[in-house]
């Protein structure tokens, strides 16, 4: 599979996002007294397309989980 300019502009703007999104839950947990944690998960990097977008579909169904667990 070839790399797709466009799809790697797509994951670049989704990882900007996503980085605001963490600073901002950062500054609410200071904000409301707690500690927001300093170990990030671990970064996969590299592979083709394909897998790109497999690891980032399974970060994603792992994040809703999590969400789901922390308000139930």
């Amino acid at each position: 599979m070839q790399e797709s300019p466009a799809v790697l502009e797509i994951f670049k703007s989704t990882a900007k996002d996503e980085m605001e999104h963490a600073e901002k839950l950062g500054e609410r947990i200071v904000y409301l007294g707690g500690i927001p944690t300093k170990k990030p998960e671990p970064i996969v990097e590299g592979g083709d397309l394909k897998k790109m977008i497999h690891d980032d579909l399974a970060k994603e169904r792992n994040k809703y989980v999590r969400k789901r667990y922390a308000v139930s």
